[in-house]
């Protein structure tokens, strides 16, 4: 077994007690490391455990890949490699599988599905992939090798072209809000608007939330589950303001989910002055999440439902990422504060 002071950590399955004194043992969470990678030094925010009896420092599979993840991403955002959500969305856009994406690009049978687990491309392979972003030049590609698609496939392509032409994916006001590279500020994950619309959806339809209190959920939501997997859901940024964190550009996006009619912005006169409640229109749609998505939202829903505005508010001053940044109203970065986030 090796220790956190050695260069390589064994991973291991780590018991409830110590396996060498069967002492407790407490998880550690924060401490600043510099981890080589591909002999460039990154700067995590290591999680290991800690025997509380004779003081060895133990790691476990999730932790490790915790912390390598960490490595991977920040890697990933320095040379613009695709992160792999990015990745497996491009392939669903248009509408192919795994296997099929491989042979469309001249690739080996099982490349495609590795990057989208998490492999990091190659330089020739990245600029294949930010290449064939553009459905245009993805036409161009594929265009001697048609045999290899069915007609509804490049019936399909041809859609997703033509729909990126005339440009009517999302309204040219909200695409300029909406952010579209990926990097430390969206959690490592590309900025998906219609997971963000279903989120606040689901809080609209349990409680129909002060809009003060649905920013502060939406910001635990996406900061929670990076602390526990080390990329967001939504791939939202989040600022400090005066009253807490808060979705960047937060008014102009409740204002164009109104007129779409996606939610109904209820004003109330009050003591305190004119305040607004957010109400679902249409349901929101729970099929956009995995199992992990899905806990982590109800977690944070069971943890503030009792919460009034102002308590959620006081509760979110004390996050450093809303500390740190308040006075500069500065974006809240995933990667520095998420693990420091309140439990």
């Amino acid at each position: 077994m090796k220790t956190q002071n050695n260069k390589n950590i064994t991973k291991m399955k780590i018991p409830n007690l110590c396996p060498l004194c069967n002492g407790p043992l407490s998880l550690i969470t924060g401490k600043p490391k510099d981890i080589t990678f591909r002999k460039e030094n990154f700067k995590v925010f290591e999680s290991y455990y800690k025997c509380d009896s004779c003081g060895e420092e133990l790691i476990d599979n999730t932790l490790g890949d915790k912390n390598i993840h960490q490595v991977y991403n920040q890697y990933r955002e320095k040379y613009k490699i695709l992160f792999p959500s990015e990745i497996t969305s491009l392939r669903n856009k248009y509408g192919l599988t795994k296997n099929k994406m491989s042979l469309a690009l001249g690739w080996g049978e099982n490349t495609y599905s590795n990057y989208e687990k998490g492999a990091i491309p190659n330089e020739s392979h990245n600029s294949i992939l930010r290449l064939i972003e553009d459905p245009i030049q993805f036409l161009k590609l594929i265009e001697y090798r048609e045999d290899l698609f069915s007609k509804s496939e490049l019936k399909e392509i041809e859609k997703v072209a033509d729909k990126q032409h005339n440009n009517n994916t999302l309204s040219k006001w909200i695409e300029e809000l909406w952010p579209k590279r990926v990097g430390s500020d969206t959690g490592y994950v590309k900025p998906n608007f219609e997971k963000f619309i279903n989120i606040i959806l689901f809080f609209a339809s349990k409680e129909k939330p002060y809009k003060t209190k649905l920013n502060k959920l939406l910001f635990y939501v996406d900061f929670e589950f990076y602390k526990n997997y080390i990329q967001s859901i939504t791939g939202c940024r989040y600022v400090a303001i005066k009253y807490g964190p808060v979705p960047n550009d937060y008014d102009a996006i409740y204002s164009w989910l109104f007129m779409k009619k996606y939610i109904d912005i209820k004003e109330n006169l009050e003591e305190c002055g004119v305040t607004e409640k957010i109400t679902n229109i249409r349901e929101p749609d729970m099929n956009l999440f995995n199992e992990k998505e899905i806990n982590i939202i109800e977690k944070i829903y069971h943890k503030f439902k009792n919460y009034k505005p102002s308590e959620i508010s006081k509760y979110s001053h004390k996050e450093i990422g809303w500390i740190e940044n308040k006075d500069s109203n500065g974006i809240i970065d995933y990667q520095k504060y998420a693990i420091f986030l309140q439990d």
